[in-house]
């Protein structure tokens, strides 16, 4: 009989062991496939925002570097009177200029790439 009594109490630690180890794998599982799925809605969100974002962003920039292309190209030439053009609207100031010509003509241009920039920045 003690046979027996051991046999089964053998069988009842194997069957507890055999549930506890089952138990702890079953929720290592769980949470890794938590884990996966709530990494996978972060990279879908992240593609999602690239998408939305990126065109304009790299529309922006490549804009912002043909301004500033043409801007440098005016400041570095070597005719002087061209040079004197280029730089003469960097000077004006709204408030010298006491009209809205200075906004209308080559002022816009110094505007809408202030604006670039700022639009970038932020």
């Amino acid at each position: 009989m003690s046979q027996a009594s051991d046999g089964i109490s053998i069988e009842v630690v194997k069957l507890f062991f055999s549930a506890l180890v089952g138990g702890v794998v079953g929720a290592a599982m769980k949470i890794g496939v938590d884990e996966w799925g709530y990494r996978a809605r972060l990279m879908r969100s992240a593609r999602e925002k690239l998408r939305t974002y990126a065109r304009p962003l790299w529309r922006t920039c490549d804009e912002l570097k043909f301004r500033l292309t043409v801007i440098n190209n005016d400041l570095c030439c070597k005719d002087e009177e061209r040079r004197h053009q280029a730089l003469q609207p960097l000077s004006w100031s709204p408030d010298e200029k006491c009209s809205l010509t200075w906004y209308n003509e080559s002022g816009q241009y110094v505007v809408s790439t202030v604006h670039l920039i700022s639009t970038l920045a932020a």
